[in-house]
């Protein structure tokens, strides 16, 4: 009887050693699975250099910008301020900018962010030093297509103002977990 025992014991370790191996690659296949649907590995939508405002910093994703512009004592319009593309061919996304910290805004008389592509979304607002709309609506990217993100700012006094963004971006298909990315805008 011991000696069956034996026999089988060997055996018994084999199959937890494969049944664990299994799971182990239907985890690791799961979790790659998740991160490729969810666009953390390569984003679908990305940030590159408008034609309007200076000192562009990209990063390396493409995920996150810092913009420079000047205000002036009259409203200036920076129609193109930062290009936000859709890479996917396939894929329809829904963006929306939200303000997440400002500083220096008591002399923005305007500072109003939109998106355009032929149509014109206001997606936040800062009117005579006040946060007056924080949060954009929804704004369709279809496939292979690029929108800007324009700029209408003015000014009342000299100085440094500084208003960070939010970019939520959902696929227009799905209910899947949003992403966020960050744009950063110095008015000087």
């Amino acid at each position: 009887m011991e000696e069956t025992h034996l026999k089988i014991l060997p055996l018994f370790f084999c199959l937890i050693l494969l049944l664990f191996s299994a799971s182990a690659q239907a985890l690791t296949y799961d979790f790659q699975t998740s991160l490729t649907q969810c666009n953390v590995l390569a984003p679908d939508v990305i940030f590159s250099a408008g034609t309007n405002g200076t000192a562009y910093v990209i990063s390396t994703n493409k995920t996150r910008a810092e913009v420079n512009v000047t205000g002036t004592l009259e409203t200036t319009y920076y129609k193109y301020v930062l290009n936000i593309t859709n890479l996917s061919s396939s894929v329809d996304y829904q963006l929306k900018l939200e303000i997440t910290s400002t500083n220096g805004i008591s002399r923005l008389a305007n500072f109003t962010a939109y998106f355009h592509d032929g149509t014109t979304s206001k997606q936040v607002e800062i009117s005579n030093g006040t946060v007056s709309q924080s949060m954009g609506s929804w704004y369709s990217v279809t496939a292979s297509v690029t929108i800007y993100l324009s700029l209408a700012i003015k000014v009342s006094a000299s100085g440094e103002s500084t208003v960070d963004l939010r970019l939520h971006v959902v696929r227009s298909d799905t209910t899947s977990p949003e992403l966020t990315q960050t744009v950063k805008i110095n008015v000087s």
